[in-house]
């Protein structure tokens, strides 16, 4: 899927999600799950760990700042 996809069904997720509906979200994008509010770490089918993220606001909030939080967050549950 293509940056300009994915922006537009994240904004449509995000608006179901406003409305009180969980969304079940499966990725490897680390820019795609810095827009979440938790994020989950699954191995070998198990959750292993859980990082909880305030609400994104992409009027205040620099993504590439939260997502490095998330990649350095990943890089310590390999260890």
């Amino acid at each position: 899927m293509d940056s300009r996809a994915s922006q537009e069904i994240m904004a449509i997720l995000a608006d179901i999600n406003q409305t009180g509906t969980t969304v079940v979200l499966v990725t490897h994008d680390t820019a795609v799950a810095a827009k979440t509010q938790r994020i989950l770490y699954m191995k070998d089918g198990e959750i292993i760990s859980e990082k909880k993220l305030s609400k994104y606001d992409p009027a205040c909030d620099d993504i590439r700042v939260r997502e490095e939080g998330v990649m350095k967050w990943l890089v310590e549950q390999e260890m």
